[in-house]
């Protein structure tokens, strides 16, 4: 009887979560998604980070922006990389320092003059997400925030200089959102250095 159901509500519950996504996308501010990719088209080097789900879209995105870029333009390749994937590091901050500490201390490591930091994070209150940005800034690294819910922290303090907010309350829905702006992002990269190489 619960498979038969299940069976029959398949599509409608289905459906009610694509229409919430919809619905969430509408919400974000196309203006900020354009000037995210401005940013992107600077060329800088890329740092993504984020806790849990965002993590794993962080890590995801860099494969998009290193492998996905270059194996579609040998002419050209761009520069991202995760403050999350490096668990005996992260773990050693975490220890020594403090868990809010884990990305901005990654940052200060680096010996990069330009960079743009990326945070990712569904509420926008993590510590470790605020230390990052405020960090980032402090370097004078452009900065971008991809939050959720009602954006916490990150908007109550303008943490970014560009801000992109999904205004839902549902984590799946604000990933799915942060993850498809992602893909819009480099896909769109992709193509514009590709009509340059055309064109030339």
């Amino acid at each position: 009887m619960l498979f038969r159901s299940l069976s029959r509500n398949k599509d409608s519950l289905s459906m009610t979560y694509m229409d919430q996504l919809k619905e969430a996308y509408d919400t974000v501010d196309k203006d900020a998604i354009e000037k995210f990719y401005q940013v992107l088209k600077l060329g800088y080097t890329a740092m993504f980070f984020g806790n849990g789900g965002s993590a794993a879209i962080s890590n995801h995105a860099v494969t998009d922006f290193t492998k996905g870029i270059a194996e579609s333009n040998s002419d050209h390749t761009f520069e991202a990389i995760s403050l999350c994937c490096n668990v005996p590091l992260i773990t050693a901050i975490s220890n020594d320092i403090g868990y809010e500490y884990i990305f901005s201390r990654q940052m200060k490591y680096s010996d990069l003059q330009y960079a743009t930091a990326i945070a990712i994070s569904s509420s926008g209150n993590s510590k470790n997400i605020v230390e990052g940005l405020k960090y980032a800034n402090s370097r004078h690294y452009t900065t971008v925030a991809l939050v959720g819910f009602e954006g916490g922290e990150v908007i109550k303090q303008s943490l970014a200089d560009v801000i992109i907010h999904v205004k839902s309350k549902n984590y799946g829905i604000v990933e799915d959102c942060h993850m498809a702006i992602l893909h819009d992002m480099s896909q769109r990269y992709v193509r514009d250095i590709n009509i340059i190489r055309d064109t030339y």
